[in-house]
């Protein structure tokens, strides 16, 4: 199973797949089922990769707020946080699981650093430019993934990236798209 993240990875930040990525995708779906897992709302990720979609067997979008489906549980969560936002200045976004900041990641590491203390039973990764995800304990990008064979593409691999939590037989971290096209183009 081929496991890719979308920005920085398939695609550059919110741009369409390019039709060389497309092209790569296509060979590599005859190879292994592809399977895309990220923290970006569905809309966004259909418009992103609409050529491919056919050729993708399973999509986890907003993994954070398919896990949260009690709205108690965001409410509940959301006070807490937003309790000790006052020294930070940022907010909540409308996905509930998801405070943006700026986009210092080194500013962004201690946040997550001092909210991992204050917040024991939840998980907070650093994500995509501006953002920190917060999931509930024990769940990451990997939770959707059920499968030992497993080939992971991603960019955020740094300390408490979103990526870092994936288990695979075979993790590549890349920069960008182009770097995952040459890393496939190898492959097939």
């Amino acid at each position: 199973m081929f496991v890719f993240d979308v920005d920085n990875t398939l695609t550059k930040r919110r741009e369409q797949i390019s039709t060389e990525m497309a092209d790569l995708l296509f060979h590599v779906s005859k190879l292994a089922p592809i399977v895309i897992t990220t923290g970006a709302g569905r809309e966004r990720i259909t418009r992103q990769l609409n050529p491919v979609l056919p050729l993708i067997s399973e999509i986890h979008t907003n993994y954070c707020v398919e896990w949260f489906a009690l709205k108690n549980d965001i409410r509940t969560l959301e006070q807490e946080v937003y309790a000790h936002i006052a020294e930070y200045s940022y907010s909540i976004s409308e996905h509930k699981c998801t405070i943006s900041t700026v986009s210092d990641i080194d500013w962004r590491q201690r946040i997550v650093r001092d909210y991992k203390q204050l917040f024991p039973d939840t998980n907070f990764f650093v994500s995509g430019r501006r953002s920190i995800d917060i999931l509930p304990s024990g769940v990451t990008k990997h939770s959707f993934l059920d499968t030992t064979d497993i080939v992971y593409f991603g960019d955020e691999f740094y300390e408490f990236g979103n990526d870092t939590t994936v288990r695979a037989d075979k993790v590549f971290k890349v920069k960008n798209p182009t770097e995952t096209e040459q890393i496939l183009k190898d492959m097939i």
